[in-house]
């Protein structure tokens, strides 16, 4: 038996093959090297690939891998190939309509498609602008028609049992010398700064930590979220963590210790050199790293990586700048008007905070509490305007938390509100005065209406009235009509566990999650048909920044309470 590796892509593709490679046990395996495919097309297939009209590129070129294979490769052959850009999706669907003496056998590495990437990073692969949707077409296609799927990492595997692909999980394991202590001053993360390397949960957890120093490449991958390279996505924690973040070309000699992010990938040579040298290496939960390396510290998400640096100590309770402000018991308030908390989060603007609490302020009908939580923005001047406001009025309160993202802050003030419904305003958003007082005598009309919003007004980079329908299932299957947070909820969903996503922020849909969550949960919307919330729009907000892919794949997340 001959086994043929594919070889060709990136430097990450072609590292999974290898990796795999070097553990099959079979003798006789050749790496050939295909980088252009489509330069040795025959006669006939240069005429057939001329016939295709509106043909998604993936298509083409897995067409085009197919062919050549076909031409390079005899029957009996086993073709191992990885599922980058599904390459390999024709070619395993034509081997399984061969004649069986014609047939060649296809093994594919999962390891680097877009599949596993979007289910890393977003958790949702349906609907995508193309040609990415074609791709992972055909990379789900070569799956499930290949003889043999190998995950190099038990992640890989759970993502591909999800589609119903049976994969056989493939690794081997080493010992190293006894790692020795966690250096914090000098955490290295080799790799490019990416979504798929996990960097912004890796800064998010450096910013906990107050001594902690990070040590990052040079290479940055373009973003499938965010316009420009994850670099860019990630300036706000940058900002928080200023000259703690170090870039450099040549990796350190000696890490106090090494962070991996990429699930996917195998950890190369120099890593390997540098465990075995006794440097601590911790490794991503389910990554080929922690099937390589058993014994290793595994992590997941900021919170559970600021453990595994720290095993398992409490490294900084949420930051006590501000003493808690008591609030002062206020007037008894007629018994058909509800009791209202109103959260504003904060991450280091604080440009129009103090208008956005004035409009909460004058509300004709008062709010229980107001909360601030300020989402660990490190600022001076941050915590000189919150102190200035908690001065002001005696029912404001502020909570001051690590930097997790606005999702986080908001999951963190409903577990504190006292009052019997609640409403979210982001910092530069306003309320009109007769907002809380209208929102509530919707909601006191219908035990069943577990929200009211209103329609928006937008000002800023962007000025009109969008006049939307109420909330329901088939509304929100197609879109989301209520802007921002701007809605009043009964107290019953945070009885029910409605809470925000906290890896949906980055999409921006956690809004549309949460009240498809009210939706599902079985909770009526109702709708104040009047422009009472002010929604300031930017040319530098996520609105404008965020790419094709996020917003298709936050609507699939946005919509999947609807489907259960």
């Amino acid at each position: 038996m001959r086994i043929v590796s594919v070889a060709g892509g990136s430097d990450r593709v072609t590292r999974s093959l290898e990796y795999v490679t070097s553990l099959l046990d079979e003798p006789g395996v050749k790496q050939i090297h295909l980088d252009r495919p489509w330069a040795r097309i025959d006669r006939v297939g240069r005429k057939t690939e001329r016939s295709f009209q509106d043909t998604p590129a993936p298509l083409v070129e897995s067409w085009r891998m197919s062919r050549l294979l076909q031409l390079r490769t005899r029957p009996g052959d086993v073709v191992l190939i990885s599922d980058h850009a599904g390459q390999g999706g024709v070619f395993a669907l034509a081997q399984g309509a061969a004649r069986p003496e014609s047939r060649r056998v296809v093994w594919t590495v999962a390891a680097d498609s877009a599949y596993l990437q979007m289910r890393l990073i977003s958790g949702a692969h349906h609907g995508l602008p193309m040609p990415l949707d074609s791709q992972i077409d055909w990379e789900i296609t070569q799956y499930r028609w290949s003889d043999r799927v190998l995950a190099p990492s038990p992640r890989a595997m759970g993502e591909l049992a999800k589609i119903g692909v049976e994969a056989e999980l493939i690794g081997a394991t080493s010992e190293d010398p006894p790692a020795r202590e966690i250096d914090l001053t000098r955490i290295w993360v080799p790799g490019p700064v990416s979504r798929r390397n996990q960097t912004g949960d890796v800064l998010r957890a450096v910013s906990s930590l107050r001594h902690a120093t990070v040590i990052l490449g040079t290479d940055d991958e373009s973003d499938v979220v965010w316009s420009g390279s994850s670099w860019d996505a990630l300036r706000h924690v940058r900002a928080v963590l200023g000259s703690r973040v170090q870039r450099v070309k040549v990796p350190p000699e000696d890490p106090g210790v090494i962070v991996l992010g990429d699930p996917y990938s195998p950890p190369d040579g120099e890593v390997a050199a540098l465990r075995a040298r006794g440097v601590p290496v911790v490794v991503p939960e389910g990554g080929v790293a922690s099937l390589r390396w058993p014994d290793a510290t595994t992590w997941s998400g900021s919170d559970g990586l600021v453990d595994a640096l720290t095993g398992g100590a409490q490294v900084g309770s949420p930051s006590a700048r501000f003493a808690a402000v008591s609030a002062t018991p206020s007037p008894s308030l007629p018994s058909e008007v509800r009791a209202v908390s109103v959260g504003i989060p904060i991450f280091r603007d604080v440009r129009y905070l103090r208008e956005s609490v004035e409009s909460v302020l004058s509300q004709d009908l008062q709010p229980k509490e107001l909360l601030l939580i300020d989402d660990g923005s490190g600022s001076e001047e941050v915590d000189r305007t919150l102190a200035e406001l908690v001065e002001i009025d005696p029912n404001i309160r502020v909570l001051a938390t690590e930097h997790r993202g606005v999702c986080v802050a908001r999951n963190i003030a409903l577990e504190q509100m006292e009052g019997d419904s609640f409403v979210f305003v982001d910092s530069d958003d306003l309320l009109l005065p007769t907002f809380l007082s209208s929102c509530a005598a919707t909601l006191g009309t219908s035990p069943d209406i577990w929200a009211v919003a209103t329609w928006t007004e937008f000002f800023g980079a962007y000025e009109a009235v969008e006049a939307k329908p109420p909330f329901d299932h088939r509304v929100g299957m197609r879109e989301n009509p209520i802007i921002s947070t701007c809605a009043l909820v009964d107290m019953r969903a945070r009885e029910a566990g409605v809470r925000f996503a906290p890896d949906l922020a980055f999409l921006f849909c956690e809004d549309w999650h949460f009240w498809s969550q009210i939706a599902a949960a079985g909770g009526r919307f109702g709708l104040v048909p009047e422009a009472l919330a002010r929604h300031r729009v930017h040319t530098s907000s996520g609105g404008f920044l965020r790419t094709e892919v996020a917003r298709a794949a936050g609507r699939s997340r946005a919509i999947e309470p609807l489907l259960r």
